[in-house]
């Protein structure tokens, strides 16, 4: 009896679904699209240059194109003919349209919600169970599919940072990482501002609000790491402690979700409110490891090119593990060309920009 090849066997024993029921199921994901579309009334389309590169948004109805599309409104665009790449939405809650069954086992789930079997070369699926966001790119076509259970069922953190895993797989294809680190600068100029959790990068980067020094990101950020030191904006969004209020007051009247629940950090969608203040994207002049002193002053010191790796690691990793030795080695090759520092965050908000620009003025 001749083997089963690895490719047709998982690592319990199980059969893998084979490769070309993704083709199917692909396409009837669209006919579902499709169907939707035409019971809410038609599809609305929306374009938005990300890194260079067209991304159109086709929504079934107008339900889904507010809360999926405000994090990346900074970006929106005149349509265009070919667009790098269509993703097809929908809600089954205001279109009523169901999706179709899926293929797969409960068990092939994998982590962040990838699914084994029907996520290759060619297709990149994933579902993210916290969400109920369901994605799937064919990278072939330049399409993806997704839909979503119902817009009241989408998290603030969802539509603050949406269709991550989804813009992940399109973008790593040309030459960009996704990063978990904020970046402020200029025109000319700008810094990668790393650190864990908590370390402080929001408020630092918020703290730069309203100087000469302009907002491309938060919580995550697009790097070119084809040799070209740039950084990239993604969304507008940004987050914080809601104890950060009392230290920058002038976010209060810019808060999302001003009911404070418990399980949220304050979110701030900067297009509403700051829009002269944001950034398409920067060239890189340094990495800074964010740390918060406590002293009142805000201050620089030299640090190792390890110390950047290793706080934009797990994020990266996290977010697309099956591309993390890849991604990894795009960032380091990036940060061995960045002269790399710890920002002590002081008490005194002012101080952070005038620091910062004070760094880019040298350099």
């Amino acid at each position: 009896m001749q083997a089963k090849s690895p490719a047709t066997r998982s690592g319990g024993g199980r059969p893998e679904p084979a490769a070309r029921d993704a083709v199917p199921f692909f396409n009837a994901l669209l006919a579902a699209h499709g169907r939707a579309g035409s019971a809410a009334g038609g599809s609305t389309p929306r374009f938005y240059r990300v890194a260079g590169h067209v991304l159109c948004l086709r929504f079934a109805g107008e339900a889904l194109a507010a809360p999926m599309g405000a994090a990346l409104a900074h970006l929106a665009c005149d349509p265009v003919p070919h667009p790098g790449m269509t993703v097809h939405l929908w809600d089954c809650g205001s279109t009523g349209q169901a999706p179709p069954r899926p293929p797969w086992s409960p068990e092939e789930l994998r982590q962040a919600g990838v699914i084994r079997g029907f996520s290759n070369a060619r297709f990149h699926t994933v579902f993210q169970v916290g969400t109920g966001l369901f994605t799937m790119l064919d990278r072939t076509r330049g399409l993806a599919v997704g839909w979503v259970r119902d817009t009241r069922s989408l998290p603030l953190p969802e539509r603050a940072a949406p269709l991550r895993h989804l813009l992940n797989a399109w973008l790593v294809d040309h030459g960009l990482v996704f990063a978990h680190a904020g970046v402020v600068g200029r025109s000319d100029a700008g810094v990668l501002l790393v650190g864990a959790g908590g370390a402080g990068k929001s408020s630092t980067a918020l703290a730069c609000l309203g100087s000469p020094l302009l907002f491309a990101g938060d919580d995550y950020c697009l790097l070119d790491v084809t040799g070209n030191a740039r950084a990239h904006s993604l969304y507008n969004t940004a987050k914080t402690h809601w104890d950060d209020l009392s230290r920058l007051p002038f976010l209060a009247p810019m808060v999302e979700n001003g009911d404070r629940p418990d399980d949220e950090k304050a979110v701030y969608f900067l297009h509403r409110h700051a829009s002269a203040h944001l950034i398409a994207d920067v060239p890189l002049r340094a990495a800074l490891v964010v740390r918060v002193s406590g002293q009142p002053d805000t201050t620089l010191a030299p640090a190792e090119r390890l110390s950047v790796l290793e706080a934009l690691a797990p994020g990266t990793v996290l977010l697309a593990p099956q591309w993390g030795a890849r991604a990894l080695t795009g960032l380091a090759r990036l940060i061995q060309d960045l002269p790399a520092y710890e920002l002590r965050a002081g008490t005194d908000p002012q101080q952070i920009p005038l620091t910062i620009l004070d760094l880019l003025d040298q350099r």
